[in-house]
């Protein structure tokens, strides 16, 4: 069920229009119980009017879990009311700009969030195509890497006069594969599995709150094997990328519906939230036909993403 969100505008209108710019509404999902929120329901086009890839998993208005951070992140997390600080752990599905382009700035804004413990941030392992999560931090990170001004956030010792000390991102490599690979941070369970997305190293990765799965496709070409993570799901985001008449070697990277059909037909999941819309994707025709498609096998809400919807666990 999508929640409807708070919105909140203030105004000014004694200051002149040159000195004042109104702030943007809030998107906020509610304070109490468990949520996921979609920072971005698109892809790497800038065309749908969607931000890229991001979800956010919220319980009793903190911000717990970030799942990927594409272009326009940053700027939604915000807006949605999210604070670094609260953060347990981010998880990123793979390398792809449209996944990752905005982690260093959040990792940036951090430091100004409060955040004084360490980020766990997980991600696949790399190969020739892709790095792997802690050789990506490195190659940012790094005193060789692109901002070399932020290795004292990533270094085991780092310079005696950083003021953060007790802060670090600790990125973790997963290695993607058939069998789930499953972990705990306190209260929140979590599992991963090879989402097949090309030869680009990839995970899809389920999320367990108060005894409420969230499952995430992740850009997948829809191994059978996912279906066991999607029948245990209360909720599942399946990414939406090619419409069904489509045919060619995409397929190799992304599911069509009748293949998300497949994966999530015999689920207990009450809600499918349908997202990483392309342009093939995204228009009203198209999705009329997903539709179609999928509530021929699954026969609760199905829902398409916008950004800053918010769904119950």
């Amino acid at each position: 069920m999508r929640v409807k969100l708070t919105s909140m505008f203030f105004a000014a209108a004694m200051l002149p229009a040159t000195l004042w710019a109104a702030p943007a509404p809030s998107q906020q999902c509610p304070d109490k119980g468990a949520y996921v929120q979609v920072l971005g329901a698109g892809g790497p086009e800038l065309t749908t009017g969607l931000a890229s890839t991001s979800y956010l998993i919220w319980q009793d208005g903190k911000a717990r879990v970030l799942i990927d951070a594409g272009a326009g992140t940053a700027m939604n997390f915000k807006q949605a009311g999210a604070q670094m600080a609260d953060l347990d752990a981010i998880l990123i599905s793979h390398m792809h700009v449209d996944h990752v382009a905005d982690l260093i700035s959040l990792l940036k804004a951090s430091y100004f969030d409060g955040r004084e413990v360490p980020l766990p941030i997980y991600g696949p392992t790399g190969n020739q195509l892709t790095p792997g999560m802690t050789d990506y931090m490195q190659r940012l990170l790094g005193l060789e890497g692109l901002y070399p001004y932020l290795n004292n956030f990533l270094a085991e010792a780092p310079d005696p006069s950083f003021s953060k000390a007790s802060y670090r991102w600790v990125p973790r490599d997963i290695q993607p594969s058939e069998t789930p690979t499953s972990f705990a941070l306190g209260d929140l369970r979590f599992a991963s599995a090879d989402a097949k997305h090309g030869g680009v190293p990839a995970l899809a990765w389920s999320v367990t709150l108060e005894d409420k799965t969230l499952f995430v496709t992740g850009d997948s070409s829809g191994p059978g094997y996912l279906k066991a993570m999607a029948d245990e799901a209360d909720i599942i985001i399946a990414h939406n990328a090619l419409p069904q008449s489509y045919s060619g070697p995409v397929e190799r990277l992304h599911m069509k519906p009748d293949a998300i059909a497949t994966i999530v037909g015999q689920s207990k999941a009450s809600t499918l939230v349908l997202s990483h819309f392309l342009d093939r994707t995204a228009t009203s025709s198209v999705q009329q036909e997903t539709q179609v498609v999928l509530a021929a096998s699954f026969k609760d809400e199905i829902a398409f993403a916008q950004d800053f919807d918010c769904y119950p666990l």
